[in-house]
């Protein structure tokens, strides 16, 4: 669902930019490296939040900054302000990509144990299923980017060519995606193994 907010906005970034905020196509790619800095730089530490705070927490939280940065663009009217909305949105982005996957790696090992298995057979066969897990993320990010285009052209369309509308696909998906995060139970974020464990 986030994959599908945030291709929403960069499969018609570029006409969005020249058509209502009246810029230009370098101001479009300045725009790209504008949030995609923020998400690396957040990237860079937001992974020691991680087992300090809920997780669920903090990718809730950046979701809703994804979603509020976004619902600001309905109303744009300037590169500059588009330039401001997009360097918060990285924001909100390094978090929820740093955030996600660790995330259902807890979760998978809280089911396992759960299951009945002992925390270090959890934590072995965890291990042993990140590469599932790992495809299964690259699956629904894929789907998400092959959905976000077509859905958002068609809002585009129903709106008479409104690329701003896009912004309503973005919001939407990242809402329904906050409230599958809040649906979620506790989870507890995995303890280092003792040494004698992972030896």
């Amino acid at each position: 669902l986030w994959w599908l907010g945030f291709e929403a906005i960069a499969s018609f970034f570029t006409p969005y930019v020249i058509h209502v905020l009246h810029g230009s196509q370098l101001d479009s790619g300045l725009g790209m490296a504008i949030f995609t800095v923020p998400a690396i730089l957040t990237a860079l530490w937001f992974g020691k939040l991680y087992q300090r705070h809920d997780p669920r927490l903090l990718l809730s939280l950046t979701l809703a900054l994804f979603a509020l940065s976004a619902v600001n663009g309905l109303w744009l009217t300037t590169v500059w302000e588009a330039f401001l909305l997009l360097f918060v949105a990285g924001i909100a982005w390094g978090g929820i990509q740093v955030t996600s996957y660790p995330l259902a790696a807890d979760m998978l090992r809280g089911a396992l144990v759960r299951s009945g298995r002992s925390a270090a057979d959890a934590h072995a066969d965890g291990v042993e299923l990140h590469g599932a897990l790992y495809g299964g993320a690259n699956l629904v990010q894929s789907v998400g980017l092959m959905v976000a285009a077509p859905v958002a052209g068609l809002v585009i369309n129903a709106s008479h060519g409104q690329y701003q509308t896009m912004f309503i696909v973005c919001v939407a998906s990242l809402l329904a995606a906050l409230a599958l995060v809040l649906s979620f139970g506790r989870v507890t974020v995995a303890a280092p193994l003792p040494d004698a464990v992972t030896t």
